[in-house]
């Protein structure tokens, strides 16, 4: 019996020996946040006998962890673990095996770190514990990785403050907040083999600690990068903090008794100085606690811009400006603007390097506004100068032109029908000048003065039929130059197209710049078979697009092309005119389709001419022959509402079988031909 129980004990150790599985190792700890511990672990070779992993936290069981769906504990090698409140943290994993067995993991400790600060609460002191790697078969990083969060800061910055050498464990740091906390984590990094030639790695870190502080530090000086001027022509500051925990700002201006403070700033970057003129500015910045840094070491000055000649003759004007001192970069150029709208906008005119520019190329009586902005040389500073309003008077309105139509006549050239103020101011001579996208004009015609107020161009270049041209005309006035610009008006282009459903589609352009320039618009046709265009009865309202819809099904007899052109009828305008304007022609083509009878009776009461069913048939090349048995032609028409009555030079054709010859064009091009043979019967 004795025997028999010492074999089972055997068996029993054999068999557990057989099925020993090593467990996973712990490699690193790291507190997410207050309810979660981020737990990393190298998986053995037996990790597919594992069925699930038991988590214990400060020796308290925490969750039981097994994989989902098609997945084993093989596949996974971190997980965050709930815990609840606690100074520091250890953990270990107990596995089950498929057998029913329980194997545990090493203890992994989470280092301890201790922070404290100096008597008078400005510098921090941290120290912590250097983690043993012995017992996890991996390799410490280089370096700690020291984290810093600031009270007002939600999270942990993803880049460490600070590092130091692995052999270091303390670190002092220097308050940088006012009468607050700032937490601290340290972290390094452990490396460690996951196969034969494999390695990962993972975050070790520290529980996260805290310290009330007090920042005594003096703050860096701010830079004061640029002194600019308002629409308002009121001086603004533009500065930048040394760093962004920063409360306020001092501003000081050069004054009598030297630099003098002017304001203090809070919550911005720009400050207005609503008695700035001809003055210099130093700053000073404000940190959290109240410390304040020293001035800026360079003042910064108002940059100012000066009219110095007006000439209305040659319509220009010279200005010059101050130089901007101690521009952040280096002063890279200078750039002008000018404004029509008295500073509703400003167009960029000019970019030098020098302090004076001439403006050319001005408008007489016309208010301008203008001021010099300078950039530095990467051009990321800017400041601008005061504004400055002038204006170029001139007593004699000699540079006066309006446009008052464009249309096309007759479909042969456009004509331009002008008016200027040349029957009481001369000029010297009128230019019409064209432009294909309404911006880039050249001239075209001139027209010497000739004491009249009304001036007539013709445009016989244009290929008004395709393209839309934008004219405008302009003076040579008394002082030889260029002047007097009209507003720009262009002609109407119009298209259209036939449609299956025996319509005549028309589409226009609008007259003027939109709809408000037009009273109504007027349709003319002409019919192929008429000799002159007559107007459609409808009115058609300007609107954003002109479209007209003519149903031709009941003119089927009228041939196949028809012609059309718009008249737009303009309304009164400030100069009392009353004007109209013409499009270009445009004929439009119906398909032509025809119908052949094989029998007529030229006694009978109908059916008594024999005449192709002609549906939109044109005039052009048409051609109806009919032929004796012989082969003589004894009838030929060339209008498709012409037929045969049955007769040959006057005399009546016996009944019998005749040959008929069918041509005509078609719109595309093409001919119809049509050969065959009808019957005479009486």
């Amino acid at each position: 019996m004795r025997k028999l129980l010492t074999f089972i004990a055997l068996a029993i150790w054999t068999f557990g020996v057989a099925f020993a599985y090593e467990p996973p190792t712990l490699q690193c700890l790291q507190l997410n946040d207050a309810t979660h511990l981020h737990v990393t672990w190298s998986n053995s070779a037996d990790c597919s006998h594992f069925t699930a992993y038991d988590f214990y936290v400060n020796g308290v069981f925490s969750e039981t962890f097994t994989p989902s769906g098609t997945y084993t504990l093989c596949n996974y090698s971190g997980r965050d673990v709930l815990v609840g409140p606690a100074t520091n943290y250890s953990c270990y994993i107990v596995a089950h095996d498929e057998n029913g067995g329980t194997w545990t993991s090493n203890t992994l400790q989470m280092p301890q770190l201790t922070v404290t600060v100096n008597t008078d609460s400005s510098l921090i002191y941290l120290n912590w514990e250097s983690p043993s790697s012995g017992s996890l078969g991996g390799t410490w990083g280089s370096v700690f990785q020291i984290f810093k969060r600031r009270y007002y800061e939600s999270e942990f910055p993803q880049l460490p403050f600070a590092t130091v050498p692995n052999t270091v464990t303390s670190y002092t740091d220097t308050a940088d907040v006012c009468r607050n906390e700032i937490f601290y984590r340290v972290n390094i990094s452990n490396r460690y083999q996951i196969g034969d030639s494999l390695y990962s790695t993972c975050p070790f870190s520290t529980f996260i600690k805290s310290a009330v502080v007090i920042d005594r530090q003096q703050p860096n000086t701010p830079i004061l990068d640029s002194v600019t001027v308002d629409e308002q022509n009121r001086v603004a500051l533009g500065f930048h903090a040394p760093d962004s925990a920063m409360a306020g700002y001092i501003a000081y201006y050069e004054g009598n008794n030297g630099w003098e403070p002017i304001d203090t700033i809070f919550n911005t970057h720009y400050w207005i100085d609503p008695n700035g003129d001809e003055r210099c500015y130093r700053l000073a910045v404000l940190d959290s606690c109240y410390n304040c840094s020293s001035m800026t070491t360079d003042q910064q000055c108002n940059l100012n811009i000066y009219v110095n000649q007006t000439d209305a003759c040659n319509k220009t004007v010279s200005l010059s400006w101050s130089t901007y001192p101690n521009l952040q970069g280096g002063i890279g150029d200078y750039e002008l603007f000018l404004s029509t709208d008295h500073g509703a906008t400003y167009q960029s005119i000019a970019t030098v390097t020098g302090n004076n520019y001439t403006l050319t190329g001005l408008a007489l009586n016309t208010p301008y506004r203008v001021f010099v902005r300078v950039h530095n040389t990467s051009h990321t500073v800017s400041a601008s100068s005061k504004r400055k309003d002038f204006i170029l008077e001139s007593t004699a309105s000699e540079d006066f032109t309006y446009i008052r139509s464009v249309s096309v006549i007759d479909n042969h050239h456009i004509e331009v029908l002008t008016h200027t103020s040349g029957d009481s101011l001369p000029f010297t001579e009128i230019y019409l000048q064209r432009s294909d996208n309404g911006t880039d004009f050249s001239t075209i015609a001139t027209l010497p003065h000739h004491a009249a107020s009304g001036y007539t161009f013709t445009d016989a270049s244009a290929d008004f039929n395709r393209r839309t041209y934008f004219y405008r005309t302009c003076v040579l006035n008394s002082c030889n130059t260029e002047g007097g610009y009209s507003n720009i008006a262009h002609n109407i282009l119009l298209q259209g197209e036939a449609t299956t459903a025996q319509e005549n589609v028309l589409q226009w352009s609008n007259y003027g710049s939109g709809p408000a320039d037009v009273q109504q618009y007027q349709i003319s046709r002409k019919m192929e078979f008429e000799p002159t265009f007559n107007e459609m009865p409808d009115i058609i309202s300007p609107s954003s697009i002109n479209m007209y819809h003519d149903d031709v099904a009941a003119l089927f007899s009228e041939g196949s092309k028809f012609t059309y052109f718009v008249t737009a009828y303009l309304p009164t305008d400030e100069y009392g005119f009353n004007d109209i304007s013409f499009s270009n022609q445009v004929m439009v083509q119906q398909m032509p389709n025809t119908y052949i009878p094989n029998a007529f009776t030229p006694q009978g009461e109908v059916n008594n001419v024999f005449l192709p069913a002609n549906t939109f048939v044109s005039g052009e090349h048409y051609n109806l022959r009919i032929y004796a048995r012989t082969g003589e032609l004894i009838f030929l028409s060339r209008d498709p509402n012409i037929g045969w009555d049955g007769t040959a030079r006057g005399k009546p054709c016996p009944i019998g079988v005749y040959i008929y010859k069918l041509t005509y064009s078609r719109p595309d091009g093409t001919y119809y031909e049509k050969t065959g043979t009808v019957t005479l019967i009486r």
